[in-house]
């Protein structure tokens, strides 16, 4: 035989199992979410469907070891076996195909076998649901043994027949097959398929078609296992390890029915936006028993996949001409049916468990969930309601065009489908045909729209689209006149308690194709400091004392941010950086506050400008040019002019927190005042039929003893002996709430709900609440930059969750693409902008840097002069004091306990060294070593830089302008 390349041979030489198995893919780790909503949408097809549709299992699912699940999931869900499976069989001689039709058949009895022995393990948990019988766990683990072995020796058959064809190709053939993948994961396999020659030349279609013609005597059922089989020996032979381990989280346990409602529902369905329906008709008691189920499944889904690539690592050993040992294979395969059968026990006992607590109404909804994914409107029911119809039929289309909570959307959102180009949302992966037709110049409009609906093949040939068309033009009307009207921003929901009025109250007309703006920023609140949790999934990331029924709703209407950052720990730099888009240490204020020094101090810290650099533009002032009414009331604490001199045309001056100072019960800190002045501003712009833009800087959660009366009595309920600051700050919280609900009530009276974005977000960081959190304000521990962040506006999808880390700078490129501004962005501008993100149409931000930077060169939170460094999951942070460095996983670690650097090392020395050439490039101001340093000295009195302000503003005399003007320095 010829052998392997180099490459090759490394991928297969650890053929040791157990070794191998250590080696997995790191997507194959265990994901709680994934496999919660796996669980969650199996109780629903288990006990919504029948015994017929649970025991199906879909074409190539059995024996499934050959990387095929990868190589559709990369290629966007593209591919089709019979496709795929023709070109294959284009390039093998006649002796190669025969061995795959002689493969095909072999099989056959195998197949059977594992079929038998997975019906009887359904038969069993249908018994069990239907019949109430009751058997023992160890009866349906022994059942899970014989499967797996059975199912691991069909692998072996399979990977045997394969290793004998792999043996005969010669180096064309392996060349045109290499190709062949590539072509297909770059969704140009249809498009070819569809008239594009073959990359060998005619000849071998000819060999297609004659493998086509050989195929129509076989039942349709081996039709399909040979086409399977095609697809399996391309990836298999072209894969690596990495590869030919990868699996979806729904693989293990996969007997309850989930595969059939996906197929019946042309894959249109997900299984998060599955579950999400699912957990709105179950009880908290009911998802706790699916939650816990979960949890227990964890320690037998990782040995089901050190099983799995046990069996992997035997299959390849005929990549390398070695035997595939049997006992070996069978042993491993005993060991994975195992722990299926263990999962599958559990979630079958949790699933009657469920059952057992469901009341009738709740059952129903159940019933009519599952029909929901699987039926259309009748010709009635499109005659009675139209848009009703139309409602209904885009459900379906949600299922791939809104984000689900995992992230992005699969296909492009809608909203404002008319008039676009074709394929112009870039970030996805169309198909080549689909491309072709967008670079025509092709736009949407109700007719071409119509006629793509009715069969997208037919209308774009090549296309990818699972969607199999609305024959009936009345069903096509119907969702048109849905598109064209509805409100696809999924509407609005209000949560117990909130004070903001359903949007359905006063339809809203957008009275410009650009949306208006609203900025609420926060003061020095941290990132659990909202009754709404920033992350679903940590109960820590939420304040469980206060009452936010405003934000909570905002945070149900629209999209939270689970890892959103703060340009800054402080006040000033933070404000000044979202004005600009640029980072604090690109512009050279790091800190606002008089800098701590002295000789107790190893460094002296960075010494920074302290007002709006000239030449920097704001948002503002681009807004302005783009036909917008700009304002901003509340705190500025930036100078430069105030507001008035950087784009805003309505505003309250060159404000500072002392400003806020006399603004006590019943307007404290102004929150009320700002929220009437705002009002004032939205009242006119709407009247003159003018987009506006709106920052709100609100003073809360400075000065926590000015709060409302009525909350502070409220809070000390729940506080109990909490100290007077952390009362003031709760009550000041529930005030600023009770102000945002009046915003948001003038919103929907002036009819501009639905057409205007709604941003919340704090300044910086603080101590955590809840405690999770590392640091707090002052520093770049997550706590100090980790910010609650909030966004509902038209096409973000209600109730949706990212995970994405998003920074303030990037404000200011969202805005501007919001606005419809495409003039050239500032030079140095960090930031990326959020819209599509927002709109689902990317998981990524694309910024000018591929990671988040932080610099704060002073002394105040813990650890002195410091800076940090986000890109992807980790998290750099060197302390200059002594030149050490940290590294954390802060998606999994985000209370960052567990230091990486030492253990993963590489991942900390290319990181460090980033951070380092990054802050050269921006010329960020770096502190310096103190000469005068003697470790012997005092320590600097705490709040070293509020007592300095307060002997300056004596000095000045008491609320003179040189004394508001000084307390305007500190860190706000």
């Amino acid at each position: 035989m010829k052998y392997p390349s180099i490459a090759t041979l490394l991928a297969l030489s650890l053929l040791s199992p157990v070794l191998s198995a250590q080696k997995r893919d790191s997507r194959l780790e265990w994901s709680e979410k994934k496999e919660y909503h796996a669980v969650v949408t199996r109780c629903l097809t288990w006990l919504t469907g029948t015994g017929e549709e649970n025991d199906y299992v879909s074409v190539g699912r059995l024996a499934n070891y050959f990387g095929f699940v990868h190589f559709r999931i990369s290629s966007g869900h593209t591919v089709d076996r019979s496709g795929l499976g023709g070109d294959v069989v284009e390039l093998l001689r006649p002796s190669q195909l025969d061995a795959l039709f002689d493969l095909n058949r072999e099989q056959w009895p195998h197949i059977k076998e594992v079929r038998e022995a997975r019906v009887l393990m359904n038969d069993l948990l249908e018994a069990m649901l239907d019949e109430g019988v009751e058997y023992e766990r160890e009866e349906f683990v022994s059942l899970g043994r014989t499967y797996g072995e059975l199912e691991a020796r069909l692998g072996g058959v399979i990977a045997s027949g394969f290793s004998g064809i792999y043996e005969s190709l010669d180096e064309e053939q392996l060349k045109a097959l290499r190709g062949l993948r590539i072509q297909w994961e770059s969704g140009e396999g249809q498009t070819r398929k569809k008239g594009r020659k073959s990359g060998v030349g005619e000849r071998v279609q000819k060999k297609g078609l004659a493998a086509r013609k050989r195929l129509k005597d076989l039942p349709q059922e081996e039709v399909q296992e040979f086409w399977s089989l095609a697809t399996r020996f391309l990836t298999w032979i072209t894969g690596t390890q990495e590869k030919n381990d990868f699996d979806t989280a729904g693989k293990p346990s996969q007997h309850f029915g989930f595969v059939s409602l996906r197929v019946e529902s042309g894959h249109a369905i997900t299984r998060g936006g599955v579950a999400d329906g699912v957990l709105e008709v179950l009880s908290s008691e009911q998802e706790a028993i699916l939650r816990e189920v979960t949890v227990a499944n964890r320690e037998d889904f990782e040995a089901f996949f050190k099983a799995r690539a046990g069996i992997n690592r035997e299959l390849e050993r005929g990549l390398v001409g070695e035997e595939i040992r049997q006992a070996e294979l069978e042993f491993y395969g005993s060991l994975q049916g195992e722990t299926e059968g263990r999962m599958t026990w559990r979630q079958a006992m949790g699933f009657l468990d469920v059952r057992d607590r469901l009341e009738d109404e709740h059952a129903q909804a159940l019933l009519g969930l599952r029909e929901r994914y699987l039926d259309l409107p009748t010709p009635e029911e499109v005659a009675l309601d139209p848009f009703a119809a139309g409602r209904r039929l885009f459900r379906l289309c949600a299922l791939c065009h809104v984000p689900q909570q995992e992230g992005r959307a699969i296909a492009p959102p809608l909203a404002s489908i008319f008039n676009r180009h074709v394929a112009s949302h870039k970030s996805f992966d169309y198909s080549a045909a689909m491309r072709d037709l967008g670079d025509t110049g092709a736009k949407w409009t109700e007719d071409s729209l119509s006629n793509f609906l009715s069969d997208p093949r037919a209308y774009v040939p090549g296309t990818s689209m699972g969607f199999r068309g609305l024959p009936d033009p009345a069903l096509r009307r119907a969702l048109i006149q849905y598109l064209r009207g509805g409100d696809l921003t999924q509407g609005t929901s209000i949560v117990e308690g909130a004070a903001i009025k359903e949007a359905s109250e006063t339809k809203s007309e957008p009275l410009a194709e650009r949306p208006n703006i609203l900025l609420l920023l926060s003061d020095d609140q941290p990132w659990d400091g909202l009754a709404v949790r920033m992350d679903p999934e940590i109960s820590a990331s939420a304040w469980a004392e206060v009452k936010t029924p405003t934000l909570d709703a905002l945070a149900e209407q629209g999209m939270r941010f689970a890892r959103a950052y703060s340009p800054s720990p402080v006040c000033s730099p933070t404000r000044l950086s979202l004005q600009t888009g640029k980072s604090p240490g690109q512009l050279g204020w790091t800190k606002a506050a008089p800098v701590v020094s002295g000789a107790s101090y190893r460094l002296v810290p960075a010494r920074t400008s302290k007002t709006f650099p000239v030449g920097q533009v704001s948002f503002a002032e681009r807004l302005i040019e783009a036909g917008y009414r700009t304002a901003h009331f509340g705190k500025w604490h930036i100078q430069g002019g105030g507001p008035g001199e950087h784009g805003y045309q309505a505003h309250d001056g060159d404000t500072g927190n002392q400003d806020a100072a006399p603004h006590v019960d019943p307007n404290p800190v102004d929150i009320f005042g700002m929220v009437e002045r705002t009002a004032e501003f939205m009242k006119d712009a709407v009247k003159a039929k003018d987009p506006f833009f709106a920052q709100l800087s609100f003073n809360a959660l400075h000065y926590p003893g000015n709060a409302s009366l009525k909350n502070l009595n409220d809070v000390k309920g729940r506080l109990g002996k909490a100290n007077e600051k952390t009362l003031g700050r709760a009550a000041l919280t529930q005030d600023l709430d009770e102000g945002i609900a009046e915003l948001l009530n003038s919103l929907q009276e002036l009819g501009v709900a639905d057409n205007t974005f709604v941003i919340y977000m704090s300044d910086n960081g603080a101590k955590p609440n809840a405690g999770l959190l590392s640091g707090g304000k002052g520093d770049v521990w997550e706590a100090g930059v980790r910010v609650p962040m909030i966004v509902r506006g038209p096409g973000v999808k209600a109730g949706s969750v990212s995970r994405v880390p998003v920074v303030g700078y990037d404000f200011f490129p969202t805005f501007l693409e919001w606005a419809g501004d495409e003039g050239e962005l500032p030079d140095g501008l960090e930031g990326g902008s959020l819209a599509d993100l927002l709109s689902g149409a990317s998981e990524v931000v694309e910024r000018p840097y591929p990671f988040l930077s932080f610099h704060f060169p002073h002394y105040q939170g813990q650890g002195g002069p410091q800076s940090a460094l986000i890109q992807g999951d980790l998290k750099l942070m060197r302390f200059y004091e002594d030149d050490s460095i940290k590294l954390f996983d802060v998606a999994e670690d985000p209370g960052e306990r567990r230091d990486l650097s030492k253990s993963r090392r590489e991942d900390a020395e290319r990181m460090s060294k980033l951070l380092e050439e990054h802050l050269e490039e921006i010329g960020a101001l770096m502190p310096s070593k103190n000469d005068s340093f003697d470790p012997e000295a005092d320590p600097a009195p705490k709040n070293r830089g509020k007592g300095a302000r307060e002997e300056k503003k004596r000095r000045g005399g008491e609320g003179g302008r040189r004394g508001r003007r000084d307390e305007e320095q500190e860190d706000g």
